[in-house]
């Protein structure tokens, strides 16, 4: 396995990580739940509301993504402690929108897709941790 796959591996199990919180249940509320895919395309109206923030978060997470991959560890790390946090704002959120009638729907609970989410910012946060170590060590040398 080259280097560069070796560097970028954790990247990718993250980043499956991520698509697989988009299918399953996201958020809780009377007997129906909605998944974490259609909170990827709709989400972001919270925020827009100022309901909810943690959509953002997924922006922070694409730009630790980006930066990651520019060999900008330091950033990359930043960027995934920044989405980690962001995607707390989830425990504030207090409706979500309903496809029957446009209702809203009162949340009950907070899915897994939620906590497999969130483990997808949190390896790239470990992994962004272990090469700005690696380099700093190599710097050392």
């Amino acid at each position: 396995m080259s280097e560069s796959m070796k560097r970028n591996l954790p990247l990718l199990i993250s980043f499956a990580v991520f698509i697989a919180s988009l299918f399953l249940p996201a958020l809780h509320g009377r007997g129906s739940s909605i998944d974490g895919l259609v909170l990827l395309f709709f989400g972001w109206t919270q925020a827009v509301d100022a309901l909810c923030f943690a959509w953002l978060a997924n922006l922070a997470i694409a730009a630790g993504a980006i930066f990651y991959l520019l060999r900008q560890f330091m950033v990359a790390l930043w960027s995934s402690v920044i989405a980690m946090v962001i995607g707390l704002d989830t425990f504030r959120a207090t409706v979500f929108p309903s496809d029957a009638g446009g209702m809203n729907v009162q949340i009950d609970a907070i899915g897994s897709a939620f906590y497999v989410w969130e483990l997808s910012f949190a390896i790239l946060a470990a992994t962004s941790i272990y090469m700005v170590l690696k380099e700093r060590k190599k710097g050392a040398n």
